[in-house]
């Protein structure tokens, strides 16, 4: 089981990651288990689509290479990879398993149609902030802790199609991530806890957001320091416990 806690919230913010027998608390973090990866040149790998294993032991071996050149050497560039088959991109560039800390290379042109899945993929990978704008995430389901701790991403996404999201737990916190989507369509969204938790960048309105289907925000906005807004919000019946603890943000329903 893999276990992450949010540094002094303990009682009220945590989530179990499962991913075989790794272990992650907190800022500390153990190897126990990493992507397999591969020991020889695999340029024919590449001319298929990868699969959702498949990725993440290309991506590993990649990102272990000696230096960018002799990653591509034996990979290609990581921009031209055939990703049309994968549906899974739970912690991919997780800077728990790979080493992704300065991984900042162009995979805008990956196809994700398929993906629904993409819980922790950019966790601690903290130089990326690569332009992703055009990426398919219409399938995306759960995006769980997705761009937590990625320190340096603001990539304008606000045109995103995140209709099927329902999971967005932690999404955007301890990061700087800073755009507006007010434009989302998050009508099926659930779990809004911990979205921007610690995120001491963001700082737009989310009105028109329909939070109709969401049943928790508890520390959605905790400690992100520069969240001031004024939301017109219906959050009766919701989970908001410790929501804007820390920051500024508030609930002004005679602004509706």
């Amino acid at each position: 089981m893999r276990f992450i806690t949010f540094l002094h919230f303990t009682a009220f913010f945590h989530r179990t990651r499962t991913y075989g027998s790794c272990s992650n608390v907190s800022m500390f973090q153990t190897r126990f288990l990493a992507f397999p990866y591969f020991s020889t040149p695999v340029f024919f790998f590449f001319q298929s689509c990868l699969e959702n294993h498949s990725l993440k032991a290309a991506v590993s071996s990649y990102l272990g290479q000696y230096s960018d050149t002799a990653a591509v050497q034996e990979f290609e560039p990581i921009s031209s990879w055939q990703t049309c088959k994968v549906t899974n991109t739970e912690s991919v560039f997780d800077n728990s398993y790979v080493f992704s800390e300065n991984f900042n290379e162009d995979i805008g042109a990956w196809d994700v149609s398929r993906v629904t899945k993409m819980k922790w993929m950019f966790f601690r990978a903290n130089s990326f902030n690569s332009d992703i704008s055009a990426w398919d995430v219409s399938s995306v389901q759960d995006t769980e802790g997705a761009f937590s701790y990625t320190m340096k991403f603001n990539a304008d996404i606000s045109q995103w199609d995140v209709s099927s999201l329902t999971n967005m737990f932690g999404m955007f916190a301890r990061g700087s991530f800073n755009c507006d989507i007010s434009g989302w369509d998050v009508g099926k969204v659930q779990d809004m806890g911990s979205a921007f938790m610690q995120n001491n960048a963001f700082n737009y309105d989310l009105s028109p957001w329909d939070i109709s289907s969401v049943t928790t925000m508890s520390g959605m906005f905790i400690r992100a320091s520069r969240f001031n807004q004024s939301l017109c919000w219906n959050i009766g019946g919701k989970n908001t416990h410790f929501m804007f603890k820390g920051s500024e943000g508030r609930i002004e329903r005679l602004l509706c």
